[in-house]
């Protein structure tokens, strides 16, 4: 079962000239969370509306804490939205709350000519905008946290971790827009993102969320 919004669920357009890799990055479109996925505790700790529903292509969780109650709300908003109409909202009522909406294109990566996944040796820029409503400012925040994978025979691993650096919204604020870039080596595979509200209390709303290639890069290695 499926909930589609007035854009059908499509990329959220991405800066002239590029294209948006990221499928469903305005959250217009959701869908009923597979049974086995529903099970798990980062998901069932989570208060989720419409009841069993995410946005599509993407999954929310919570970094659970021994003893602690269903504080995490993460909702289809209709009503606030930068662009199309609909937005994610992710509510914190715990200071050691840390939850969000994560993407991969992991799920990619087993065609190397999909036009959806990372390149080896290539730049990117995520943007994203970002919403916000008495975020504590005592707590991290609303950050965009991720990593790249490589693979090099047959074995996996990491090769970029990173979070948004600019200084974090707090309190209550508009829409803002912010971005990462990023460099993959020559055996990347597959990039995730997370969007969070971490360690604090609040409220923020993502929406039209982009990854672009910016085009190859020489990658200079010194002895």
């Amino acid at each position: 079962m499926a909930l589609s919004g007035g854009m059908s669920g499509r990329s959220a357009p991405a800066a002239a000239g590029q294209q948006n890799l990221v499928e469903n990055g305005g959250f217009e479109a959701w869908t009923e969370l597979a049974a086995d996925k529903a099970r798990a505790e980062n998901v069932q700790s989570l208060n989720l509306i419409p009841s069993g529903f995410v946005p599509a292509g993407w999954m929310p969780l919570r970094e659970h804490v021994k003893n602690q109650t269903r504080t995490v709300t993460i909702a289809m908003d209709d009503k606030v939205s930068h662009g199309g109409s609909r937005s994610v909202r992710i509510e914190n009522r715990d200071m050691r709350d840390i939850s969000y909406v994560m993407y991969s294109t992991e799920r990619f990566a087993r065609r190397a000519d999909d036009p959806h996944n990372i390149r080896p040796n290539h730049r990117y820029v995520v943007r994203w905008w970002v919403k916000g409503e008495n975020v504590n400012p005592d707590g991290t925040g609303p950050i965009l946290m991720m990593h790249c994978m490589s693979e090099k025979n047959g074995k996996t691993y990491r090769t970029y971790s990173g979070e948004h650096g600019d200084a974090l919204p707090k309190g209550t604020f508009d829409w803002q827009r912010r971005q990462l870039v990023f460099i993959t080596d020559e055996n990347a595979r597959w990039a995730a993102f997370t969007f969070q509200l971490r360690w604090t209390t609040g409220t923020v709303w993502y929406d039209d969320v982009e990854l672009c290639d910016e085009g190859p890069v020489v990658q200079v290695k010194t002895y």
